[in-house]
């Protein structure tokens, strides 16, 4: 079992270096951090100067990072929520969906920004309100989660 840990520790480190060398090229410098959810601990690198807003209610966790830019990374475990949790309502219009593995992916553009949201069984993770320069930035985060049981 230490082995397995110390190979997925291993993965989380090469991914993060990954992401931080492309990010040095957009000046962005990457942090590692991990948050517990209710059913998984999640690992995600991501620029540093954001505005943490974390909500709890009885069936689930919201986890929130924004950037003075207003982009948005954002993570969610829980029920009683409507899905996709970017919605038609509020303008987020799916324009492509791709699925790899266990995982769903729902792209769009909303005034000149770009959203993703992934769906995993029970944890969404999302980014918003990003400009083109930052997307590919934000893609590379979101591919590189995470997902560890909460003993690991």
């Amino acid at each position: 079992m230490k082995v397995k840990k110390m190979i997925k520790n291993l993965m989380i480190i090469q991914v993060c270096i990954l992401v931080s060398n492309i990010s040095i090229r957009a000046q962005e410098k990457l942090y590692s951090i991990e948050e517990n959810l209710i059913s998984k601990k999640i690992k995600i690198c991501i620029p540093n100067n954001y505005n943490k807003d974390t909500f709890n209610y009885d069936e689930g966790v919201y986890i929130s990072y924004t950037y003075r830019d207003l982009s948005n990374i954002t993570i969610f475990e829980g029920s009683m929520v409507r899905l996709p949790l970017l919605n038609e309502n509020e303008g987020f219009v799916i324009e492509k969906t791709d699925t790899i593995q266990s995982k769903i992916s729902y792209t769009g553009n909303l005034n000149n920004k770009y959203w993703r949201e992934d769906a995993y069984k029970t944890i969404r993770v999302y980014y918003k309100n990003v400009n083109e320069e930052k997307k590919y930035l934000f893609d590379l985060i979101l591919d590189s989660l995470c997902f560890c049981s909460m003993k690991d």
